[in-house]
């Protein structure tokens, strides 16, 4: 149809190379057999359902094989004051959360596991140091006291960027505190972060962004929580850029 100068419709008659293109696509306008369509479905339900089961079975195997291992290296004979020993596990570890992480189920079990510590998961971005991962948690605790509404956040804004660009963290006392292997850790995350280390330190804290982000949502949010984790990643990056909390 087409439309005259009154408004009024009056038919067209379609061009020759219309009239063709509209045959040409004759093949592509077939019904659709949803009768057939249904009958292919249930015929394959069955092999669906066994390939869910697997890729269950794979995810439970993956978190149990993770508990068993716990938060030691060692187990792996991997020193982490070491930076190449290290880096490798970095390695392994972060392309085995992008792959696992895919999964929503999966990603909130890896909440778990930064709230719990109960396997290398949740000290990935600590260099795999429990001790490490309690004692920036507790210095950015202190930090953030009674942080708990965006008036307060907005209150103490400059002293939030204060700490957060402030370098030279392993002359800090409370780290110094700390027991020597758990320091060399932290120099080796430093030397690692400067050098060949940079761009997987990285990776593994966007790695950790969908899985931080349930801090943010939902009816228990904890945007406390999301801001140490920006402290802290900011720190082990070790970063010379300026970063601020606007």
């Amino acid at each position: 149809h087409a439309q005259d100068d009154s408004g009024a419709l009056r038919h067209s008659t379609p061009t020759d190379q219309g009239a063709q293109a509209w045959k040409d696509r004759h093949k592509w306008r077939r019904e659709v057999d949803l009768s057939g369509a249904r009958q292919y479905l249930l015929q394959h339900l069955p092999t669906g359902d066994t390939l869910l089961q697997q890729v269950r079975d794979t995810q439970s195997d993956f978190q149990h094989w993770a508990t068993q291992l716990g938060t030691e290296p060692l187990k792996l004979f991997i020193d982490t004051t070491n930076p190449k020993s290290l880096l490798y596990l970095q390695l392994i570890m972060l392309n085995l959360q992008i792959i696992y992480a895919q999964d929503d189920a999966a990603t909130a079990w890896l909440a778990e596991q930064e709230t719990n510590t109960s396997s290398m998961f949740g000290t990935l971005r600590y260099g795999f140091s429990p001790a490490l991962k309690h004692a920036l948690h507790q210095e950015a605790d202190a930090l953030l006291n009674g942080l708990g509404d965006v008036t307060n956040l907005a209150t103490r804004i400059g002293e939030l960027n204060g700490a957060l660009n402030h370098q030279g963290f392993a002359d800090k006392p409370w780290m110094k505190a700390l027991k020597q292997p758990v320091q060399d850790t932290f120099k080796a995350l430093g030397e690692l972060a400067r050098g060949a280390g940079k761009a997987t330190l990285e990776s593994i804290l966007l790695a950790w962004v969908p899985i931080d982000s349930r801090l943010a949502v939902g009816k228990q949010q904890n945007i406390v929580a999301l801001i140490r984790t920006l402290l802290i990643g900011q720190v082990l990056l070790d970063s010379l850029a300026h970063i601020a909390i606007n």
